[in-house]
């Protein structure tokens, strides 16, 4: 049983730097950074880190759109921990294809049960499940700046710049920018069997 209750350290590191971030505006002071420098995570589980933490970041826009499709109250009455956890988890499900949902969803649990309360784990369980059965859904037409994963008002100025291809074409460069670093992580932790046969 231990295996199976001990908490990912790339995870939980990923969760409490995006907490930060997030919710107390830790971009002026990129110190939560300083999390991950922390000796429990080798070279792989940072980089893996990274890619949660930037690419949450970078979605963030069409997560928190994805997930007020499936939830029952507003994501923003949530507590500020599990808000950070589905967002976490809802990235993990939709854009980081080396990760299979199961584990999404399980390490998402596994947070929300070591750093809120027994209530809040049956909530992230239940929402992420909710989004992993309906797939993939469709970003709509009609809020652009979704896709490229970009604030509507940074967008809309932009667009009034620049027009709409041009204003997507800038956001799809920033998003790329800003995901090299998680499709370079995707390949290479596919799983963690794949990664002990390399190390065999």
């Amino acid at each position: 049983g231990g295996a199976m209750t001990a908490i990912d350290e790339a995870r939980r590191s990923a969760l409490l730097v995006l907490e930060d971030v997030l919710e107390s505006g830790a971009y002026a002071n990129l110190s939560a950074i300083q999390l991950l420098d922390n000796n429990r995570l080798d070279a792989r589980d940072r980089a893996f880190a990274s890619a949660l933490i930037y690419g949450t970041i970078s979605y963030l826009p069409a997560l928190d759109y994805l997930l007020g499709q499936v939830l029952d109250k507003p994501l923003i009455k949530l507590q500020p921990l599990v808000r950070t956890v589905l967002r976490l988890g809802a990235w993990q499900l939709y854009y980081a294809d080396a990760i299979p949902a199961s584990a999404a969803v399980d390490e998402s649990v596994k947070l929300a049960t070591q750093f809120a309360n027994p209530g809040a784990a049956g909530l992230v369980n239940a929402v992420l499940r909710r989004l992993s059965a309906a797939g993939r859904p469709e970003l709509p037409a009609n809020k652009p700046h979704l896709a490229v994963g970009l604030p509507p008002e940074l967008f809309g100025y932009l667009k009034k710049w620049y027009g709409l291809e041009e204003a997507l074409a800038i956001g799809r460069w920033a998003l790329e920018s800003r995901q090299t670093i998680t499709v370079r992580v995707n390949t290479q932790k596919p799983t963690v069997a794949a990664a002990q046969d390399q190390i065999a």
